[in-house]
């Protein structure tokens, strides 16, 4: 729907690639979302329908995958060491890289 031609004269044509291209950053660049990100909180509602639409009942699965994923990871570096010493030089890019996020994100916070 959101890619439908307007019908203004001065839109280009629906199938061009500058047509495409200015939907899809007219629809990156909104000031707000098209639809609730998180539904708003009913207090009126029963307690056990109170799940539905929560942080948890969103994120829940997502967070189960991560953390099968980690032990696996966690599992196969236990059983094969010589894994982990191939891994050494992303410590010092890992480092490197939490040093200048942690800056940049403290000077932006502050200036906010």
């Amino acid at each position: 729907p959101w890619l439908e031609p307007e019908p203004e004269s001065s839109q280009p044509a629906p199938a061009s690639t500058q047509f495409i291209i200015d939907k899809i950053l007219d629809e990156c660049l909104r000031y707000s979302a098209r639809n609730p990100i998180m539904r708003q909180f009913d207090p009126n509602r029963s307690m056990w329908r109170r799940w539905k639409g929560t942080v948890v009942a969103e994120t829940w699965k997502s967070a189960a995958r991560r953390v099968v994923w980690t032990c696996a990871v966690y599992l196969l570096l236990r059983k094969h060491p010589e894994i982990s010493s191939s891994l050494d030089g992303t410590q010092r890019i890992w480092t490197e890289l939490i040093a200048i996020v942690t800056f940049t994100l403290t000077f932006f916070v502050n200036e906010a």
